[in-house]
């Protein structure tokens, strides 16, 4: 058994689903190997036996979660508040207006992270980057954006948008990156859609279970999304 896996919850859950077989279960404690020895005996007499112990070293691989929260400026009072309460890391995904730069001066106050997202039509003009803009007002906006939102996490661009499309998106990230601030195109997160709380918990742990394998995953999901898998989250 792994170090870190509590050895009663195992034999605990272990036990509850053997009990279920026709057979009589017996578990003793053996000193000598420091763990539990499980024996079942059947109906024509066959008996198997097994121990379960503790393996030095051997720990249980885990993945990372990162959640990252999208429509927030939109969320009714109680989404935020559950949000403000949630206990695990979350960062929250802004778009850049004059009423989220306040927003953002708030969540500096209470420690919470967030990020901006840049090239979406929902940014205000001062904050737009286009592809026929010249070179100099990029340079510009992007000076702007760091401005005006100091703290955020990382910059970020969804892979749909006509700037992810577009031949200045190397440019944008260069600028960005050489004022020492993350750039990132959405196709390295994951995101998590659904019309209802079944079908967005269905596709949460089908996506889980797709990319399970890589190191660092990162959902992305809205306010009401986070309330239906948190359970999962915990699994």
């Amino acid at each position: 058994m792994p170090e870190d896996l509590p050895l009663p919850s195992f034999e605990n859950s272990l036990y509850s689903k053997l009990s279920f077989f026709e057979t009589n279960l017996k578990v003793t404690w053996n000193k000598k190997e420091k763990g539990s020895v499980f024996s079942l005996k059947f109906k024509d007499n066959t008996e198997y036996q097994f121990l379960t112990v503790k393996k030095k070293g051997f720990v249980r691989t885990s993945t990372t979660i990162s959640i990252v929260i999208t429509g927030y400026e939109e969320a009714e009072e109680g989404s935020k508040q559950y949000l403000r309460d949630y206990p695990e890391p979350y960062v929250v995904l802004l778009k850049p207006t004059k009423r989220t730069q306040l927003l953002s001066k708030e969540f500096d106050e209470q420690n919470l992270p967030y990020a901006v997202l840049v090239g979406d039509d929902g940014a205000e003009l001062e904050f737009q980057i286009e592809e026929n803009h010249p070179k100099r007002r990029i340079e510009t906006t992007i000076s702007g954006l760091i401005t005006a939102f100091p703290n955020s996490v990382f910059f970020f661009t969804e892979s749909n948008s006509a700037l992810a499309k577009s031949v200045i998106l190397p440019f944008v990230r260069e600028k960005f990156e050489g004022k020492k601030k993350q750039f990132i195109k959405s196709n390295v997160f994951i995101n998590v859609e659904g019309t209802d709380s079944a079908e967005t918990v269905f596709k949460f742990n089908e996506l889980y279970s797709k990319n399970r394998k890589r190191e660092g995953l990162v959902f992305i999901v809205n306010t009401s999304a986070i309330r239906w898998i948190e359970p999962e989250i915990k699994n």
